[in-house]
C-alpha cells in the first residue's frame, strides 16, 4: 500500500511539474503582442526566398521599424529597391524600372492593405486560426529555440491560406514565416535584430527624384 501511495505521489509530482512548464499558444501570442507593443524601434537583416516549381528567387536587405507604422525595407538584392511607409503613405520603389508606386494608406480604399505596426500584428492573429504546429515546443532551429505556430486563414481572401510562424523563445519576436502551398512557397527570416536604437525620421520618408515615374494608389480597389 505504501509503495502504491508513493507511486501516486510521484506521478502527481511529475504531472505538476509538466503542467507548470507547459506553455499554451495563447500565452505566447499574448507575450508577442506585449513585446511588439512596447518596442519603440527595431532593425534587422531580412531574407525572402520565393520558390515556385524549380525556380528560387532570393531577395535580401535591411529593415527598419519605428512605432506607429513607420517602416523602411532597403534592399541589397535587388540593389536599390525600397519599400517605405511613414504610417500614412506607402512608397514602393523599383530601381530597375525607375518607378515608384505611392499608396495612400489613410484612405478607406486602402483598407485592404494594413500599415505595419502593432495593429497589423493583431490583425494577423485575428485573420488566422493559430495553434502550435505540434506538442513539442519550443523547438531548436540552428542556434536558437522557437515556438512554431501553424496559421490557417479563417475566411479565404485569395492569399495564403496556411502559414508557419516562428517566434523566438527568448525575445518573443517574430523571426520567420513560411507559407504553405503546393504551387509556391515563400520563406521570410529576420536576423541580427537590434531593438530601441535611435532611428532618424528621414528613414521613413521618400522623396521622388529626377525622372522617376510615379504611379498613384495602384493597390486600391474600386468598391
Amino acid at each position: 500500500m505504501k509503495k502504491a501511495i508513493l507511486s501516486i505521489i510521484s506521478l502527481l509530482a511529475i504531472l505538476s511539474i509538466e503542467a507548470k512548464d507547459f506553455v499554451h499558444s495563447t500565452d505566447v501570442v499574448k507575450k508577442v503582442k506585449e513585446t511588439f507593443n512596447t518596442m519603440e524601434t527595431m532593425s534587422a537583416d531580412f531574407t525572402i526566398k520565393s520558390k515556385e516549381k524549380n525556380n528560387t528567387k532570393i531577395t535580401k536587405g535591411k529593415v527598419y521599424y519605428k512605432k506607429n507604422g513607420l517602416v523602411n525595407f532597403t534592399f541589397s538584392q535587388p540593389t536599390g529597391d525600397k519599400i517605405i511607409s511613414n504610417g500614412k503613405k506607402l512608397w514602393i520603389f523599383m530601381a530597375s524600372l525607375n518607378a515608384v508606386a505611392v499608396q495612400d494608406l489613410d484612405s478607406q480604399k486602402a483598407s485592404l492593405y494594413e500599415t505595419a505596426g502593432y495593429n497589423g500584428l493583431v490583425n494577423l492573429f485575428n485573420r488566422y486560426h493559430y495553434s502550435f504546429d505540434d506538442t513539442t515546443q519550443p523547438k531548436t532551429r540552428g542556434k536558437n529555440n522557437y515556438y512554431v505556430f501553424k496559421l490557417r486563414e479563417k475566411v479565404s481572401t485569395g492569399g495564403f491560406s496556411e502559414m508557419l510562424l516562428y517566434v523566438d523563445a527568448e525575445t518573443f519576436l517574430i523571426s520567420g514565416l513560411e507559407t504553405i502551398g503546393d504551387n509556391k512557397k515563400i520563406e521570410i527570416s529576420f536576423e541580427n535584430v537590434i531593438l530601441d536604437q535611435n532611428l532618424p525620421g528621414s528613414l521613413f520618408q521618400y522623396t521622388v527624384e529626377g525622372n522617376t515615374r510615379v504611379v498613384e494608389n495602384p493597390l486600391t480597389s474600386e468598391n
